[in-house]
């Protein structure tokens, strides 16, 4: 319909890997250490995501639980070590 936005209009992103826009020059990939979710009664979370945790936390948000997502710890900067 006129208008509406193709979603390769609105995905329309441009890698980029420490300032680099050519991804061919990425060494390596890793998950997100965070994760911000409202719970059913609209509260904000952000949750920190230890490494190997994040898939856990994927299924827990689009079963949308959560409880058990609140079990996380809460996100205050960590990151990842090397």
């Amino acid at each position: 319909m006129a208008g509406e936005k193709k979603n390769s209009d609105i995905l329309n992103i441009t890698p980029a890997v420490d300032g680099a826009s050519d991804p061919s020059t990425c060494k390596r990939t890793v998950h997100p250490d965070k994760m911000v979710f409202f719970d059913n009664s609209g509260e904000r979370h952000e949750i920190y995501l230890p490494k190997e945790t994040y898939q856990r936390a994927v299924d827990l948000s689009q079963a949308k639980n959560w409880d058990e997502l609140s079990k996380f710890p809460t996100y205050a900067g960590q990151g990842y070590k090397e």
